[in-house]
């Protein structure tokens, strides 16, 4: 920090203490985020992961199931409405749809124009803007638009803050920074708890539990869909029968 020729200098070594227990909790605070950002992607990534496996190994059995309950449901005569087939809603839980919008695209060229390190004028500048690009990516990844938005405004701000010398980045520029930081980081854990609540990720735990003890856990799903399967088709067969019986 410059010093100020109005300033006594007791404030301004005062000042300066202030700003380093700062910039030191600001440090601490970044590394949180970073980890909590890697947790998030990678519990995200195994999730896509396991519901692409299971929609594989389980959706059309599932599928298959549910047209034999609705030929079921027509030869007794009932009135078939989708909202009668739960298991095929219950099997698109969690499901993500991977088309990434065209304004997602823009957004993201924009923050990796504006925040992309080799525009840096120091290494201070070059670390913070690659941290943004980490976050940029992972953002870009999870389709999260309010997320790049925030980035290229964070990228903005730091951009007129760097426009000055560095030892004019003060207290209030700091204490901005850490209010923004801990948010972020309130929001990631909001939404790691979200993904570890869905009934996909607790699929997901049981296949893994199975999987520890040696059990291929969306084999048995797929077992057990196909005994229901066979079941209902033995019951359709009968129910056709009788139905021929009394034409």
């Amino acid at each position: 920090m410059l010093a100020h020729p109005d300033k006594p200098m007791d404030l301004i070594l005062t000042e300066q203490r202030e700003l380093a227990a700062k910039r030191a909790e600001l440090k601490q605070l970044e590394d949180t985020l970073a980890a909590r950002e890697t947790e998030l992607a990678e519990l995200q990534s195994g999730v896509r992961e396991f519901e692409l496996n299971y929609l594989e190994a389980v959706g059309k059995k599932f599928d298959e199931l549910a047209e034999i309950e609705k030929q079921i449901a027509a030869t007794l005569g009932q009135q078939i409405t989708e909202d009668d087939y739960t298991i095929s809603d219950e099997l698109e839980c969690g499901q993500t749809k991977f088309h990434v919008a065209e304004n997602l695209k823009k957004l993201y060229r924009e923050v990796a124009r504006l925040c992309h390190p080799d525009l840096a004028g120091n290494e201070q500048e070059r670390e913070y803007r690659h941290k943004l690009m980490i976050a940029a990516n992972q953002a870009y990844e999870a389709g999260a638009e309010d997320r790049l938005q925030s980035l290229l405004h964070a990228e903005s701000s730091f951009a007129e803050m760097t426009r000055q010398s560095l030892s004019a980045v003060d207290l209030v520029q700091v204490m901005r920074a850490l209010k923004t930081t801990k948010e972020r980081i309130i929001e990631l854990e909001a939404e790691t708890a979200r993904v570890k609540n869905s009934e996909l990720y607790r699929l997901k735990q049981r296949a893994d539990r199975a999987a520890a003890i040696g059990h291929n856990f969306l084999q048995e799903l797929v077992s057990q869909a196909e005994r229901q399967i066979r079941k209902s088709q033995n019951r359709l067969t009968t129910l056709q029968a009788e139905l021929a019986v009394t034409l």
